[in-house]
């Protein structure tokens, strides 16, 4: 029994180890030293150890002013008091760390080790949802996080703190505001159990995130409002410390320090990659000093003044007695090694480095030997090597601001590089089976881990993963390069074979997708059918990918199309004993996959007005959001007490709103998946609910025969309209958002004036409606069971005046487009629900499964309108 074993539960939960404000990775990171920064840490620990109401503190600043130094400094006193929840430190030159996939999951880790209680409440939701990682951070958030901290028995004397480090160099600006907002609603915890302090520069979706939040949630305090004096003061205790002074010998000299003082400019980035700089030359560190000292003394900002050291640096680096041969070949080394470190996606060992780019080992040596201070370079050759500060990356790959032109780093052509150095060592290194596993139903948990390590070592499982994102942004025209091709038609299974190993099946199907927008059918027509024909054949086995990667040779190319290219390909590859061959369809369906995971049946789909994400509600009385691209599982919102009918995004996708047979309306965040307000009112079952054009007010219909009104913001009622004698079961907006019309068992549909909240007009149909919308113009109603004039208030005879594209819609067992049936479902493919977007089609079955459709309508003629 699982729940038997905490340390096995924990061990679902994947973490970015390194990311802990202790971690070895980082040790050689610095805290503040005694005596600096005095009175702002005094300030922090009143505000911990105080009753301040405010239980987010938010340190914020300009690069390079120490607001990491400061972090550390704060985790490392509560760990101390063994106090610190948890820290996480982001940084976005590392896979674990760039983004908000593993924040969650990590502090939920390291606040299961600091307390018993928690880490029993933690084990039991991750028993409970042991897929929990795979949900919303919403979901995270509040199984692994507040609930157990809301469930202590016992209030600690103080309370937990958490540090979160860099929230500024989280990839995602979506997920970032999401964060703040779940922060913000610790403060329903009290008094006394939680502390969260924040570090970030003064990026604008931080800032909007915070003012979101009431002003007596949190303490802001920005790092330049520090007076001048005070920071020099402590720039000068940082330079004595980290120069060493020798009163014997006098040097540097007290006029040195106090020079290095004002070239700092109250940065401490710029102080510690001088230091770094100074000390790193030994026999040569006056020559450095001075390097440093008879530059222009007059240079202004603080981006200049970096711009300055960061050139000194690099100009130190490759100075020397060398031909102009020599030169340009060390030029060019640095180029591309040190253009790859600072570009790369996740941040490589040296050894690994050196693999991936296939250099020898003597010139990646010689060309990091002086760059100590803008990189770190671990004596373990098995710790990745970094950039100590991301303002040296934005150096670097700004022409404007690294002005010497065999300096600066290209970064096209540096992705271009990278790009060519994966696909060869992917040609080099793939091979079927290639963790020689044997048996072809293996699943990937049965890995051993070592034998997944030396069969895919880190250099090739990076290449695996973002040589498409470095083609992507070299922007270097795919149908003029062959490379693509040529793997695709060789390694393709290989390369879904290493996906699968790694968990990353989903992954392809994006790439894929990416690869499919590079390249028209104009442009490279046999190239574009392949990347098409490829794309279909990793979204239709993506789930067995992931589960046995060497199904890719048996089922996978067993059951594709006769006509697949895939097949035809790889036909080769197909298992022996495999005598007589299934009959399988001619050419890939429409049917892009199948989304399982409901546990009833599924009542309603719907797209993201940017068709990114997918909402499905279900029988099971939960809301599932799915990846738009490759239909990954992206979280389930679980609140309501009764069958889940409806579900519709806001226009702007920031809000999410579902009706249930427990008679409430709730509203999602769409970016996090938290409850933002339960809407409760109706006295049966809501059965439909939609926006206004605007996303200003929603409206719900519900079987006790009315529509409510609420106002998106406060969750207000509105009003209430009244009149049907049925219940209501289609409820939609006009275009300009003056009327809104709704459909009812009383077999009418019913106008309404939003202003005035009263009926215009009652229009008398034969049968009961489903579905509704206006047309573009606002001049017909748009239903399931045909058009409705609104002027006339009959239902069209004759051709419709629609000026909106086609639309396609369910009807029974078909497919309808323009009310003419297209396209025949078969039993196991019918609808319980459909949503549309675009020219794509959701269908939700009784089964709990949905299904994605794809049409052309473009090929569709119909020769007269059909009659209703």
């Amino acid at each position: 029994n699982s729940s038997d074993n905490p340390s096995h539960l924990l061990s679902l939960l994947p973490t970015a180890p390194q990311a802990a404000f202790n971690a070895y990775d980082s040790r050689h990171d610095s805290t503040c030293l005694p005596g600096t920064r005095a009175d702002l840490l005094k300030q922090i620990e009143i505000w911990a150890d105080g009753p301040d109401d405010r239980h987010i503190f938010w340190l914020n600043g300009w690069a390079g002013t120490g607001k990491s130094t400061i972090a550390r400094t704060v985790a490392r006193r509560y760990h101390e008091q063994d106090r610190l929840g948890a820290s996480f430190f982001f940084s976005r030159d590392q896979e674990n760390r760039c983004h908000a996939g593993k924040v969650f999951t990590s502090i939920a880790t390291q606040l299961a080790k600091q307390n018993n209680d928690l880490n029993k409440c933690i084990c039991d939701a991750v028993n409970k949802y042991p897929d929990i990682a795979h949900q919303s951070l919403r979901d995270q958030w509040k199984w692994l996080i507040f609930r157990p901290l809301s469930e202590l028995e016992a209030r600690p004397s103080k309370a937990l703190t958490i540090v979160i480090d860099a929230l500024d160099e989280c990839e995602n600006e979506t997920d970032v505001r999401g964060i703040i907002q779940l922060f913000a609603e610790a403060k329903a915890l009290g008094k006394g159990r939680l502390r969260l302090f924040l570090t970030s520069r003064q990026e604008t979706p931080i800032r909007l995130g915070f003012g979101a939040i009431p002003g007596d949630q949190h303490h802001s305090f920005v790092l330049q409002s520090i007076p001048s004096s005070s920071v020099k003061q402590d720039l000068l205790t940082f330079f004595r410390h980290e120069l060493n002074i020798d009163n014997s010998k006098k040097w540097p000299s007290e006029v040195d320090i106090a020079c290095l003082v004002e070239r700092a400019g109250d940065l401490f980035i710029w102080a510690a990659t001088a230091c770094r700089f100074i000390k790193g030359g030994r026999r040569l560190a006056r020559r450095r000093l001075a390097s440093i000292l008879d530059g222009n003394s007059v240079t202004k900002g603080s981006e200049k003044k970096l711009d300055e050291i960061y050139m000194t640096i690099l100009v130190q680096s490759i100075s020397g007695d060398y031909d102009n041969q020599e030169r340009e070949e060390l030029l060019k080394l640095f180029r591309e090694i040190v253009g790859s470190i600072v570009v790369l996606f996740d941040p490589l060992p040296a050894a690994t480095l050196i693999r991936l780019l296939n250099k020898p080992q003597a010139d990646v040596d010689q060309t990091l030997n002086d760059l100590h201070s803008v990189l770190e370079v671990p004596q373990d050759p098995g710790c990745p090597i970094r950039v100590v500060h991301p303002s040296f990356h934005d150096f670097l790959l700004n022409q404007e601001r690294c002005t010497n032109v065999q300096l600066w780093v290209d970064e096209y052509k540096t992705h271009y590089y990278l790009f060519i150095s994966c696909i060869e060592l992917m040609s080099a290194s793939l091979k079927q089976d290639i963790c020689v596993l044997g048996r072809p139903g293996t699943r990937v948990a049965e890995v051993d881990k070592m034998r997944m390590d030396e069969s895919l070592p880190w250099e090739l499982r990076y290449a695996c993963r973002y040589w498409v994102e470095h083609l992507r942004r070299s922007r270097v025209a795919l149908a003029r390069d062959g490379r693509v091709d040529t793997f695709l038609r060789e390694h393709l299974l290989h390369w879904l074979e290493a996906l699968g190993l790694m968990q990353a099946a989903s992954e392809g199907v994006r790439m894929m997708t990416i690869l499919q927008s590079l390249v028209t059918p104009d442009e490279h027509p046999k190239l574009h059918a392949l990347i098409y024909d490829a794309r279909r054949f990793v979204l239709y086995n993506r789930w067995i990918i992931n589960e046995a990667p060497l199904q890719l040779y048996y089922s996978a190319l067993v059951f594709a199309p006769q006509e697949s290219l895939i097949r035809q390909l790889f036909r080769s590859k197909m298992a022996g004993w495999l005598c007589i061959l299934p009959e399988t369809q001619k050419d890939w369906s429409s049917l892009l996959q199948t989304l399982e995971g409901h546990t009833g049946r599924v009542s309603a789909v719907t797209f993201s007005p940017d068709g990114q994400l997918l909402a499905s509600t279900s029988y099971d009385n939960t809301v599932r959001l799915w990846d738009g691209a490759t239909g990954a599982l992206r979280g389930s919102l679980e609140g309501h007490t009764g069958p889940v009918r409806a579900v519709t995004f806001s226009p702007d996708g920031q809000l999410l709103a579902s009706a249930s047979d427990d008679n409430t309306v709730r509203l999602w965040d769409g970016a996090t998946g938290a409850l933002r307000g339960s809407l409760e009112g109706h006295t049966g079952p809501v059965s439909a609910v939609t926006f206004s054009p605007d996303g200003q007010l929603l409206a719900s219909a519900s079987d006790d025969n009315t529509v409510r009104l609420w106002d998106r913001a406060t969750g207000a009622l509105r009003g209430s309209l009244e009149g049907h004698t049925g219940p209501v079961r289609a409820v939609t907006f006009s275009p300009d958002g003056q009327l809104l019309a709704s459909a009812s068992y009383d077999n009418t549909v019913r106008l309404w004036d939003i202003k005035k909240k009263k009926a215009l007009n009652k229009i008398p149909i034969k049968e009961s409606i489903y579905k509704l919308s206006f047309s573009a113009d606002g001049s017909h109603l748009i239903t399931d069971k045909g058009f409705i004039n609104i002027s006339s208030f009959s239902i069209s005879t004759g051709q419709s005046y629609l000026e909106s594209p086609p639309c396609l819609m369910i009807n029974g067992n078909w497919v309808v487009r323009d009310m003419q049936d297209i396209l025949w479902l078969p039993s196991e493919y019918r609808a319980a629900c459909a949503a549309v977007y675009k020219n794509r089609l959701v269908i939700g079955h009784k089964s709990g499964q949905v299904s994605f459709i794809k049409i052309d309508v473009s090929h569709i003629a119909f020769n007269n309108r059909p009659r209703v």
